[in-house]
Order: structure tokens, then sequence, then C-alpha cells
């Protein structure tokens, strides 16, 4: 299925990046080198950051069970 640009937000939209694994070594220092230029981020994870969030990062836990049909 083809994306629809036509449905996103244009202009002065606040732009916000979300990183899975953000609890990781990995995902946490993306979120952090975004967060560090500017950017917002929000890192998700079933596991929490061992290391504090910085200014723009805030963190969400999932609880990694996700049911399909």
């Amino acid at each position: 299925m083809p994306l629809r640009t036509e449905s996103m937000p244009r202009g002065d939209a606040e732009e916000v990046h979300l990183v899975t694994g953000g609890g990781g070594y990995t995902g946490y220092k993306l979120g952090k080198k975004l967060a560090d230029i500017g950017k917002k981020v929000i890192l998700v994870d079933i596991v929490p950051p061992s290391s504090p969030l910085t200014n723009n990062m805030s963190f969400v836990r999932v609880s990694g069970i996700f049911l399909f049909k």
C-alpha cells in the first residue's frame, strides 16, 4: 500500500522522532544524538534506559506482548 503523503502534516508541524529499542545501547545513543541537535525524541522499549534522559527525550515502556489475528 503506498504512503498517503497528502494526509501528513505540513508547515509548522513539530517533528518528533520515535526510536524503538530506546532502552538498549544503540537505540538510546541514536535518541540522544537526535536530542542533542534539538530534535524531540520518544524512546520506546520493554525496559527503560540505564542512562538518564536529556532535554527533548521521553520514554514510553511497552509490554512487549502483541497479539495478531
